[in-house]
């Protein structure tokens, strides 16, 4: 029992860091952004200017009046948004609390294809200029924390940066837009403007906000790039010195970015450690599997001289080794949340946790790990076996 318990608990914990470090990994660099829909054809709109030196810079954000002119570009794209993330206040008084939010234009949800939860999203009418309306959507995870998720939310008014909201619906859950920062409040970009002084939304020298798009079906990000810089060389001409050379559009699936971020070289950096682990451990097991083989050698020599062939008894090694592999990959995936949540709130606090952490593929590549893993670790006796000498054994038994 104590051979088995430590070998089990190895496993578990090995195959729990890998499945939590997958699950990691996953979340910042293969899967798309939970809750929206059909990401292959959602992309960031980025500018880049040419300077008279020749050097070359690209921004993400850009002005409002150029996210309007490409808003009436239907040939490339079915639906456009500004967005702007920034911490907001809620409450007051001795309740007031920040948390962060998004700030979007009226097709935000629908360029994302984000359905509510419960209740409605804003959209083009509810985000008129100059003012917008008064409304909020509350983040899912906000929503439970502040309201418990009572449905009764939806209605009722909360106090945003001293203004105050009517609560018209939630998003669903694990929703926080296209970034990994968590996002509690969906805001109206205009109801959000309505401090700053009148005419933000006609200077193109104000670059406020990032755009997001949604490709039209059977445009290419080549064709689209090439339509939207057309458009926005009147609206952004430069200040005399520079001037729109490109308008690169950056899918929202995290791994395809060109541009490296901290959190894939995080993601790449999680990935080499857990291949490391994996391989110590699968060699710490194989020699505690060896030794187990070599007290046995006795019993292998009795069954080869009765008749056993060696095919049989490498079988029962490498069905005993799978065995323990797959316990201990079942007790790894029951601690895998707790592991992955300590790494993210110590590695990345700014990513926002996931509640479905151990998804199908994680849980697919955690079975297959523990199967390499088992197979591996059996080699060892199994080459024990093949180098057998039947009657030398047998004498090491004593009696003969």
């Amino acid at each position: 029992p104590a051979f088995v318990a430590g070998i089990v608990l190895t496993f578990g914990l090995v195959i729990g860091t890998n499945a939590a470090m997958f699950g990691l990994v996953r979340r910042l660099m293969l899967a798309p952004p939970p809750g929206v829909q059909d990401a292959d054809h959602v992309v960031r709109v980025a500018t880049t200017f040419t300077v008279s030196d020749g050097s070359v810079f690209t921004m993400e954000t850009t002005s409002y009046s150029a996210f309007r002119d490409l808003t009436a570009l239907d040939r490339a794209f079915d639906a456009v948004a500004a967005v702007s993330t920034d911490s907001v206040t809620t409450g007051d008084g001795a309740d007031l609390t920040e948390v962060p939010a998004v700030k979007a234009s009226g097709q935000y949800f629908t360029a994302l294809g984000v359905k509510p939860a419960a209740g409605r999203l804003f959209g083009p009418l509810d985000d008129a200029l100059p003012n917008g309306n008064d409304v909020v959507v509350l983040g899912h995870a906000f929503w439970q924390r502040r309201f418990a998720g009572e449905l009764g939310a939806v209605g009722q008014q909360l106090v945003v940066d001293g203004q105050r909201l009517t609560i018209i619906g939630v998003t669903p859950r694990g929703f926080n837009g296209t970034e990994l920062a968590p996002a509690d409040l969906f805001i109206p970009l205009t109801t959000s403007m309505r401090s700053r002084a009148a005419g933000w939304w006609s200077d193109p020298r104000i670059r406020m906000v990032s755009i997001l798009a949604h490709l039209r079906k059977g445009v290419g990000a080549t064709e689209a790039e090439a339509l939207a810089l057309q458009t926005l060389r009147e609206t952004l001409p430069g200040d005399g010195t520079d001037r729109l050379t490109a308008v690169p559009l950056e899918s929202v699936m995290p791994g395809r970015a060109s541009r490296s971020t901290p959190q894939a070289r995080i993601a790449l950096w999680l990935t080499g450690v857990s291949v490391v682990v994996l391989l110590i451990a699968t060699a710490n097991v194989g020699t505690l599997l060896l030794l187990r083989a070599a007290k046995r050698r006795r019993e292998a020599a009795v069954r080869l001289s009765l008749g056993a062939r060696l095919l049989h008894l490498a079988r029962q090694s490498v069905v005993e080794s799978l065995l323990l592999s797959l316990v201990g990959c079942a007790l790894g995936l029951a601690l895998a949340h707790g592991i992955g949540t300590v790494i993210r709130a110590t590695l990345l606090p700014n990513v926002a946790a996931t509640t479905e952490f151990i998804e199908s593929k994680v849980l697919a590549v955690s079975v297959a790990v523990a199967c390499a893993t088992g197979l591996l670790a059996s080699l060892g006796p199994i080459a024990q076996l093949t180098s057998r000498n039947l009657s030398l054994e047998l004498r090491a038994g004593g009696g003969y």
